[in-house]
This record gives C-alpha cells, sequence and structure tokens, in this order.
C-alpha cells in the first residue's frame, strides 16, 4: 500500500513538473513574442 501511495505521488509529481514546463514555456514564448 506504501509503495503504490509513493507510486502515485511519483506520478503527480512528474505530472506537476509537466504542466509547470509547459506554463512556463508558453510564458516564454509570449514573452517573446510581445517583444518581438
Amino acid at each position: 500500500m506504501l509503495k503504490m501511495n509513493f507510486e502515485e505521488a511519483r506520478k503527480i509529481k512528474i505530472t506537476a513538473g509537466q504542466i509547470a514546463a509547459a506554463v512556463i514555456f508558453i510564458i516564454d514564448e509570449k514573452l517573446s513574442f510581445n517583444v518581438t
């Protein structure tokens, strides 16, 4: 049970990281577009 929770936490962590990376990428693109 503890192992399953750990695996789920890992998946959530990875997903959160991917979302953060995507948001940062989108913001960076918008900032670059505004500057240009």
